[in-house]
Formats: structure tokens, C-alpha cells, sequence
């Protein structure tokens, strides 16, 4: 059982993710990753299969973001959230987790609408966290 390893490691991880955002002076960041209580808290354990290593794991997390112009933290512009429910085995390197619910504090501007669509929720932001959580099973994998 490395759960509590999993979960300390992929917390850290996804509170690494940040995208500065071309041709502005915006960053978008991750400020908190929230474990949240699907699949029963979430789960990581290696079995030997045949004499090869499996990696079993599941884990859903609500990820609070910030977006701030170049003042930092004072300037925050938006704030919101996005929750991936389903950290799993079952999707391979370089595919992306679905996403259960993206949401603005205060809803979504229309000015704003393809903005935070195209750097957040699709791109942008988004593309971070899946070369993040990659990089999580690959230090799971060469950990244990």
C-alpha cells in the first residue's frame, strides 16, 4: 500500500502547475489540490503480476486556480476550479483526464469566455497538469 505516499507526491506535483500566458502579462496557477472523497478517498498499491509490477492507483482532485496579471498574488483577476475526478491507471501517458466540472467564482464573464476556455480548461493550464500527473506515475513507477 503507498497511498499516503501517492497522495502527498501528487499534491505536491499538481501545486507546481503554472502557465504564463502568451502575449499578456497573466499567469494562471494551481493554489490549491483538494483530494477529494470519490472512490473511497482514493487508493495506490503495486501488485506483482507473473513476476511483473503492477500499478494500481486511483485518486479524484478538485484543483483551485488562480489568474493574476504580473502584480502577483494582489492581482488576482479570476479565481475557479477544476475537478478531475478520475487520476487513474486506466489513462495512458500523453492522454488527458476528464474533466467533471470547470467553474469561475462568480461565473464566466462572456468577454472572458474563450479566453479562460483556451487557456485554462483546454490548453493552456490544463496541458500542465497532464504533463504533471505523467510525471507522477513516471516517479511512481521509478520509486516503487
Amino acid at each position: 500500500d503507498i497511498t499516503k505516499w501517492s497522495i502527498d507526491a501528487l499534491s505536491s506535483t499538481l501545486l507546481t502547475c503554472s502557465y504564463g500566458i502568451p502575449g499578456t502579462d497573466q499567469t494562471v496557477k494551481v493554489v490549491k489540490a483538494n483530494k477529494m472523497a470519490v472512490h473511497d478517498g482514493g487508493h495506490a498499491s503495486v501488485a506483482a503480476v507473473r513476476g511483473k509490477k503492477r500499478y494500481i492507483y486511483e485518486f479524484g482532485y478538485e484543483l483551485v486556480w488562480e489568474l493574476s496579471s504580473a502584480g502577483g498574488d494582489a492581482d488576482v483577476e479570476m479565481r475557479g476550479k477544476l475537478i478531475l475526478p478520475d487520476i487513474d491507471g486506466t489513462v495512458a501517458a500523453g492522454e488527458w483526464h476528464d474533466v467533471s466540472d470547470f467553474s469561475v467564482d462568480g461565473g464566466i464573464p462572456n468577454a472572458k469566455r474563450s479566453h479562460l476556455t483556451k487557456h485554462v480548461r483546454d490548453g493552456g493550464l490544463r496541458e500542465v497538469i497532464e504533463d504533471k500527473i505523467d510525471g507522477w506515475v513516471t516517479l511512481l513507477k521509478a520509486t516503487y
